[in-house]
């Protein structure tokens, strides 16, 4: 049979095999109640399985961030799936058999690190590829697909930036704002998307350093200086930072908030605009802790306060998290979707109500499992991506939002509750909904310098024999570029201030610290310092009559170590709090502080790194999941580094771009590894035909499904191997 008759016969065959396998595969696809705490095998409270997609059905490679569109003409709902060699659609009309509709391709390598987001009827996609920019798909081009899947092109392409970590859109002003990206100290970088065909940067702001993610929002909250006011929320390593951007053009920070963080990563606004919910992505690995939420109280944008935390009954790594219907949806790695009721919010609480458990073999503070989540659907469709599977479509069981307390004497009765949810509380000694006290507790010993006079519990702080710290401020003629924190050796701030109102002001803020070592930090968002290009401001730190620090000269930021004792002698040592060697009894620097070196995340542990710098100041010995390289070519496999052996499957062990030698299949025939070449390896030969990238059929290694392949498998048919 000539070549190009073979052709025709095996797409024939093709076309048979396609429609008898997807009429197969929908009758394996059911909507499984979560029942007994497990709903299709996986671990489960309140949400239902709907389906699966593995991943290598909706274009192959890892998966990363997710998103969604609902068609305004037809209703139609469809996941948007980041994968390191593109974007998946995925028609989720009958969210029991998804139909994967194509693929954005990359615009330019592979990443494990993508972002979609949407504004309207557009797709905006960026990426950690070098060069990549941002990609503009028009959405509407998924009602017209006939035969998928179908490889896409971008409508339109914004090259203003080249690799960008994340994406943020305001749809309510048509705005998207790139951030983590090579331009504006990785701060955001503004582009006006009203035209969506030709976005046009029209701003940036850049005054405090790199921003890791962030929400943007025409502000409702209760702040009314900031009534309407575009307001971005910024997660930036180690603070939570609200900017006002109402002109892109002139950014004002308005406040910069820090905490015992390890990486601040991303948050979320509950939907009144009165508080943040932030996680950190690494306390978990570094503090030990289980996975922990920061509930940060936002209703004066000048002066936000951490109110409280939610500490899970997991020890996973927390990744991104969104509010909807006052439920919080949270991606964590290894435990999966993660649901808590925020009606106590207030005081600082949330409680845990559902879960899906995606990587059901271990809980660990580890980097795989569940990337993130769309929980936005009108339908009640959550679309969870998992980095090494692929894509679960969830919904809650029953309706949870329907759930809140029923009793009316409680001070958090909702009217509207249909069922009781085990949250009713009442009122604290200091009359706060669910409050535990703290609002009215302090030091109320008058022999201790922290007395508060105002307090009537005794929280167990005070400080007797403690010493008084002042540090005063006079303000340049910009008073709202500066602020300032106080930290003690453990990173707790113990006093901070800034933004200023006034110019050429006098501040004053005193605290009662206990003997030790502490850091000064203040940062100036423009980049002059407080003296003496725009006014000569200065500031100073006062104990007991004695100046410790002063300056005013400076440029972005400025940070100064100094020691408090009440009496007796200095003890020698490291005085920084940055240093490896960092010791927190010393009072007198010695001068042998030592540093930590640049590193790089080794995800699968192989001793490789790969992507960007995520670590400044590591010291030896280093931590697990760290490495000093980032040579890798995998970081998702730990058989895949420089040099490694072949393991026979068919994939680049040693990072040399070939598939040679012991790297190579041994029997390149049975894709399916059972053995021997059957049927069913010619099925998925035929299933991925045409396939280009991460093709588990191309068993020549040509790099695409094509005839060669076939023939191949039709040549050794019956073999074992």
């Amino acid at each position: 049979m000539a070549k190009s008759a073979l052709k025709t016969t095996v797409m024939k065959l093709f076309s048979f095999l396609f429609a008898t396998l997807t009429l197969a595969f929908s009758s394996l696809s059911a909507q499984t109640p979560c029942v007994n705490g497990m709903a299709a095998g996986y671990p489960c409270s309140n949400v239902d399985f709907l389906s699966f997609t593995a991943g290598s059905a909706l274009g192959g490679g890892s998966m990363n961030d997710i998103w969604g569109w609902t068609d305004p003409e037809f209703g139609t709902e469809y996941v948007l799936l980041g994968r390191t060699s593109g974007t998946a659609f995925v028609d989720i009309s009958d969210p029991v058999n998804p139909i994967y509709l194509g693929n954005l391709p990359t615009y330019t390598s592979n990443s494990s690190w993508r972002d979609i987001k949407v504004d309207g009827n557009y797709a905006y996609v960026v990426s950690e590829a070098s060069g990549h920019g941002m990609q503009v798909f028009d959405l509407t081009k998924l009602r017209n697909v006939v035969n998928p899947p179908v490889t896409f092109s971008e409508d339109a392409h914004y090259s203003g930036w080249g690799n960008g970590h994340n994406l943020v859109i305001n749809e309510a002003s048509n705005r998207a704002y790139g951030v983590g990206t090579n331009t504006s100290s990785g701060g955001l970088h503004i582009v006006d998307i009203s035209n969506p065909l030709n976005p046009v940067i029209i701003g940036d702001y850049a005054g405090d350093g790199y921003t890791h993610d962030a929400q943007v929002v025409n502000y409702i909250g209760p702040d009314a200086a900031y009534a309407g006011s575009e307001i971005a929320f910024a997660c930036n390593e180690n603070s939570v930072t609200v900017i006002d951007v109402t002109d892109p053009t002139d950014a004002v920070q308005l406040s910069r908030t820090t905490y015992n963080s390890q990486y601040t990563h991303q948050g979320w606004l509950t939907e009144d605009h009165k508080y943040f919910l932030s996680g950190d992505e690494l306390d978990e690995n570094y503090d030990g802790v289980n996975t922990t939420t920061f509930i940060w109280d936002v209703q004066d944008l000048n002066a936000p306060f951490l109110l409280g935390t939610f500490v899970s009954s997991t020890p996973a790594i927390d990744h991104n998290l969104y509010i909807k219907d006052n439920l919080c949806y949270q991606s964590n790695y290894r435990a999966g979707l993660r649901i808590a009721n925020l009606d106590n919010i207030a005081s600082g609480t949330m409680t845990e109500v559902g879960f899906f458990d995606v990587y059901p073999s271990s809980d660990a503070a580890a980097f795989n499992g569940t990337w993130s989540n769309y929980p936005y659907f009108d339908s009640g469709v959550i679309a969870v991506s998992h980095i090494e599977q692929g894509l679960f479509l969830l919904s809650l069981s029953g309706n949870i939002s329907d759930l809140g307390c029923t009793d009316p004497a409680a001070c958090n009765y909702d009217p509207d509750a249909i069922e009781d949810n085990g949250l009713c509380a009442e009122n604290d000694v200091c009359g706060v909904c669910g409050g535990d006290g703290s609002s009215c507790s302090g030091c109320i010993d008058p022999n201790a310098c922290n007395y508060n006079p105002g307090a009537t519990i005794d929280d167990g702080s005070c400080i007797i024999g403690g010493v008084e710290l002042t540090f005063a401020i006079l303000t340049d003629n910009y008073p709202g570029e500066t602020t300032w924190s106080i930290a003690d050796a453990s990173g707790t701030v113990v006093l901070a201030g800034g933004p200023y109102a006034a110019s050429g002001t006098a501040y004053t803020s005193t605290a009662c610290v206990n003997d030790g070592c502490y850091d000064l930090t203040i940062n100036d968002s423009f980049g002059d310092g407080i003296c003496c290009a725009y006014g000569t401001g200065n500031y100073t730190i006062t104990s007991q009559g004695v100046t410790l620090v002063s300056g005013g000269e400076f440029a972005s930021t400025e940070t100064v170590n100094f020691c408090i004792s009440g009496g007796g002698p200095d003890v020698p040592g490291c005085t920084d709090s940055t240093a490896c060697n960092f010791n927190p009894d010393a009072t007198a620097d010695n001068g042998t502080c030592t540093y930590g070196v640049a590193a790089y995340l080794d995800n699968d542990g192989d001793g490789y790194g790969y992507g960007s710098a995520m670590f400044m100041t590591v010291c030896t010995p280093f931590p697990p999941g760290i490495s000093l390289n980032n040579s890798d070519c995998d970081d998702t496999l730990d058989t895949v580094y420089p040099g490694a052996s072949g393991t026979g499957e068919g994939i680049d062990n040693n990072c040399d771009n070939i598939i040679d030698g012991d790297e190579l299949v041994p029997c390149p025939g049975d894709i399916n590894g059972d053995g021997s070449i059957t049927v069913a390896d010619i099925l998925i030969v035929l299933s991925e035909f045409g396939c280009t990238i991460g093709c588990s059929a191309d068993v020549d290694a040509d790099g695409s499904v094509t005839v060669s392949d076939v023939l191949v498998v039709l040549s050794l048919f019956g073999n074992p191997c």
